[in-house]
């Protein structure tokens, strides 16, 4: 009966994109390369999250050091240099935001392939609407990376996005 009780808690937790408790004891798994369904649903998954300010979502979509690489914005709520490579304030900033008002609304999604390494990553290209509290409505356009697993979720790995330029 116990047995049963955690698996299905197991099921559930990561059914809903939360990490279990014991993460640390699961086995590494190298990543693999991803499918244009994978980087749709875990983009697509990070800013829901987001919106929703669900910090236990926020802290799973995104891969633990030293695989996360950086999060990184212009401002308000600048996240530059050494603080955008900070994976242990990264959940805290995005409460911030969520706190200040902010929402991220998809605009496009590129899917650009991956890149074949030892631990391989996808890539894409996405243009968004930022807003919040103290910013109006602003396009922006940036780039990001992902790892890829055949049984455990996808991890962000890298978010890049500046102002778009006007023409």
């Amino acid at each position: 009966m116990k047995r049963g009780l955690l698996l299905a808690s197991a099921v559930l937790t990561l059914a809903l994109g939360a990490v279990p408790a014991d993460a640390a004891a699961l086995p590494a798994e190298t990543p693999t390369l991803c499918a244009q369904v994978e980087v749709e649903q875990t983009v697509r998954r990070f800013l829901a999250a987001f919106n929703r300010g669900q910090a236990l979502v926020l802290e799973a979509v995104w891969a633990r050091e030293p695989d996360f690489q950086w999060y990184s914005t212009g401002g308000p709520g600048l996240r530059m240099r050494e603080s955008a490579m900070h994976r242990p304030s990264l959940v805290a900033y995005f409460v911030r935001r969520h706190r200040r008002g902010e929402r991220l609304r998809l605009l496009s999604l590129q899917v650009n392939g991956n890149t074949e390494a030892a631990r391989p990553y996808g890539n894409f290209e996405y243009r968004l609407t930022r807003s919040a509290g103290d910013l109006r409505a602003t396009v922006y356009n940036g780039k990001g990376a992902l790892h890829c697993y055949a049984s455990r979720p996808d991890h962000l790995i890298v978010w890049s996005m500046a102002e778009a330029a006007t023409d």
